[in-house]
């Protein structure tokens, strides 16, 4: 227990032994940029591996292809080509119905008065399921919006310009008044000045 103790005296003391350092601005310049550059490297490195790592990938998927057709009789290799073909169009289709199905929720947003910037959170995977999504993003947006207006409303009123000045007011209050509101009690009383305190 004691030789505990005296270690983290030793430590305690060691610590307070260090100099905290101060940098000039060219130094503090200096470090950060030192650790800027740090950073980045290594962010570069991951990515560089991550790229080669997917073109290994790449590489090896286009050899077995390769080796495959290799083997095929021309009637393999015809229907392998227009497998692939079809496959490319399915997706060029798809992205194109995805594209519609977005123009058109944002077309729907507007036309019931809602935020088209919402459209991609209402967006479904079919026009059902966003007609679905838009009813009930609809319902919680007025919801919100009511509160909101509400709570706004529920605060105290404003006050109102026609508040009369105080009879006895003196100097000093008289000239915390606006300049707008000493013209005004000037305007209606001009002895007003004579009657303060």
């Amino acid at each position: 227990m004691v030789d505990n103790t005296e270690k983290d005296l030793d430590v305690v003391e060691q610590e307070e032994e260090k100099e905290t350092k101060t940098y000039t601005e060219e130094e503090l310049q200096a470090l950060l940029q030192k650790e800027a550059d740090k950073r980045v490297s290594e962010a570069l490195k991951t990515n560089k591996e991550k790229l080669e790592a997917e073109f290994q990938q790449r590489l090896e998927d286009e050899k077995n292809k390769v080796a495959e057709t290799v083997n095929m009789t021309a009637e393999e290799k015809a229907k392998a080509e227009f497998e692939a073909e079809k496959q490319a169009w399915e997706k060029e289709k798809a992205e194109f119905e995805r594209q519609k199905l977005e123009l058109a929720t944002t077309k729907k947003l507007a036309e019931q008065g809602l935020p088209s910037e919402f459209a991609l959170l209402v967006l479904g995977n079919d026009e059902e399921e966003t007609d679905n999504n838009i009813e009930n993003f609809k319902e919680h947006w007025k919801n919100s919006l009511e509160k909101a207006v509400n709570e706004r409303l529920s605060g105290t009123a404003p006050k109102t310009g026609n508040s009369r000045p105080k009879a006895n007011m003196t100097k000093e209050e008289f000239g915390k008044l606006s300049y707008k509101e000493r013209t005004a009690l000037l305007e209606k009383d001009p002895n007003y000045m004579g009657k303060l305190k």
